[in-house]
């Protein structure tokens, strides 16, 4: 399975930064993993754990509207 071509291009873009001796490799690293774990919390309520599935609500209408991507 391949990443998004919009990771590819950022994991491209500090790999980059890194061979040109811009910043160290280990801050690369840290930004990355900075960035993968924020990415996969993006969109998840508080409290929320990814393994448990979804509960349907009675009332869908109840529910808060869906925050838009940008």
């Amino acid at each position: 399975m391949l990443p998004r071509p919009d990771q590819l291009a950022y994991g491209a873009g500090l790999a980059a930064l890194v061979a040109l001796d811009l910043i160290e490799w280990p801050v690369a690293v840290a930004i990355a993993v900075g960035t993968a774990v924020a990415s996969e919390q993006h969109g998840r309520r508080p409290g929320e754990n990814s393994a448990k599935p979804e509960k349907s609500s009675p009332n869908p209408s109840s529910e808060a509207p869906p925050v838009p991507h940008r």
